[in-house]
Parts: structure tokens; C-alpha cells; sequence
């Protein structure tokens, strides 16, 4: 799509920034922010193009051994920690893009709407190639 990837080591963004190694890089607003690249970049872009979920793991082993009630609790724990994180990360995107604002970054809304169109043939391709076909059929669905 046009993009020539650098991947490194994320201690070495901020230096590869400062020294024109790179030209940008993606991260979410807070991490922008707490790592003050507002020293070394000037804009921001919206692309909204990663969603990071939060997810809760154990063992199988450590399931296991739980009642049906206590699985039920852990769930629903985990339920809510999701929908607390969720709720939360919008929040705490636009106070991280209005600090961001005030230390002078520029902040780009983007239309996405060619981007979009240009990754349909990539997308059903790596649908077909990972078997994933009904999947993506789930996603391009949900708004």
C-alpha cells in the first residue's frame, strides 16, 4: 500500500524520530504523550486503524480447577474489566490528544474512505489464504 515498513526496536523510535531515521510511527495518543514525542514529531494522524483489546488469560490447567461458580465470577470480573477499559480508553485517548494539542502537536483527522477501498482486495485475499473468509464477512459488518 505504498508504506516501506522500518521495524526496530520500540527504545529506538524516539532517537530514529529525532534524527530523521524515520519519518513517523503509530501509537496510541497516551504513549505518544508519556513518551514525549511531541519533542520529536509535529503531527498527529487519526487513522484509527488498530484497536487494542484487553483480554484476560489463565491456564487451562488454573480454569479447570475453579467450581462452575467461581468460573462464573471470573467471567463476569473479566466482563466488566473489559467494559470499564473500553469506556475508559476513549477518555483517556481524547485527554492524551488534547495534552498532546497543548505541547503543540498538530492533530489530523484523516478521510479513510480510500484507504478503506484500497484494502478490500488485500483483505479478501488473506481471508481466502487463512481460511478466514466468514470472519471477515463478520467484520466488514460490524459498525
Amino acid at each position: 500500500m505504498g508504506a516501506n515498513a522500518a521495524p526496530m526496536a520500540f527504545g529506538e523510535v524516539y532517537t530514529s524520530l529525532q534524527t530523521g531515521v524515520l519519518d513517523g510511527f503509530e501509537h496510541a495518543s497516551a504513549v505518544v504523550y508519556t513518551g514525549k514525542y511531541y519533542e520529536v514529531a509535529k503531527y498527529v494522524t487519526l487513522t484509527g486503524h488498530l484497536f487494542g483489546p484487553t483480554v484476560t488469560v489463565m491456564s487451562k490447567k488454573e480454569w479447570d480447577g475453579y467450581t462452575d461458580k467461581e468460573k462464573q465470577v471470573v467471567a463476569a470480573a473479566a466482563k466488566l474489566a473489559q467494559d470499564v477499559n473500553r469506556s475508559l480508553s476513549v477518555q483517556r485517548d481524547a485527554e492524551s490528544l488534547d495534552k498532546l494539542k497543548a505541547k503543540g502537536m498538530i492533530v489530523n483527522p484523516i478521510d479513510k474512505t480510500g484507504l478503506v477501498k484500497a484494502a478490500l482486495p488485500l483483505q479478501d485475499q488473506l481471508a481466502k489464504t487463512l481460511g478466514a473468509d466468514d470472519l471477515l464477512i463478520t467484520i466488514r459488518e460490524t459498525k
